[in-house]
């Protein structure tokens, strides 16, 4: 039986690195004996030292910082970041390439996890596994609808382009604006970002100039149908 173990993408867009497709990602998860576990792994670089002198730097290493691998107590009174925290050998770690089979077997091998395999979920799938302080979703109760992802990306990249600039556009026209001042909003800035997701809509939020658009157009609900 197939047992997944999600992660989100937390650095920059377009950041793959060999086959993940994030530079930075970080999971919840409960373990076999049920503890909860935080991880963020990101992709770093290994130095070769001859005595003081630096050999090589090669990119694409598994690099765990400080405080970010540690148990999830659920105790107000703990620093979980601090006071629960655990590391393999090495933050930078020479034998664990940055790739998916590196990631599953550290997470196997030092989080006592059986995960068969690991996916990197974007910002539309819906999951974050640290909303907060000290909120946590874990990926074991996670069910990633890829259809519904994929609808909630066609209204980011698609609809809501044509419906906020159209806004743009008409206050442009009636307010007597540069039309050359704003080409940016209207052809290849994206001004808008998502401000909620539930289970059949997703609500965005224009940031535009205030002269493009008014308070209570700022805030779009779109419906997901997939």
């Amino acid at each position: 039986m197939e047992k997944i173990l999600y992660f989100c993408a937390e650095g920059m867009p377009d950041t793959k690195v060999n086959d993940v497709e994030n530079c930075r990602i970080a999971s919840a998860f409960r373990n076999d004996n049920g503890e909860k576990i935080f991880l963020e792994v990101s992709a770093g670089y290994n130095h070769t030292f001859n005595g003081n002198k630096l050999l090589k730097s090669e990119y694409g290493f598994l690099v765990i910082e400080p405080g970010s691998c540690y148990y999830i107590t659920d105790d107000h009174t703990i620093d979980d970041p601090n006071d629960s925290r655990f590391l393999p050998p090495r933050e930078v770690m020479p034998d664990y390439k940055y790739t998916k089979e590196c990631i599953l077997k550290l997470v196997n091998e030092y989080c006592n996890c059986s995960f068969t395999k690991i996916e990197i979920l974007h910002e539309f799938s819906g999951y974050y596994p640290l909303e907060g302080r000290r909120k946590y979703n874990l990926s074991n109760d996670f069910i990633n609808i890829p259809a519904r992802n994929k609808a909630r990306e066609k209204i980011f990249n698609e609809v809501a382009k044509e419906y906020f600039t159209s806004i743009y556009r008409k206050n442009i026209q009636e307010k007597k604006l540069s039309l050359a001042k704003y080409r940016r909003e209207l052809e290849d800035r994206r001004t808008w970002s998502v401000k909620s997701m539930d289970e059949n809509t997703i609500t965005l939020h224009s940031y535009a100039y205030d002269e493009l658009i008014t308070d209570e157009e700022r805030d779009k609900t779109f419906e997901v149908i997939y």
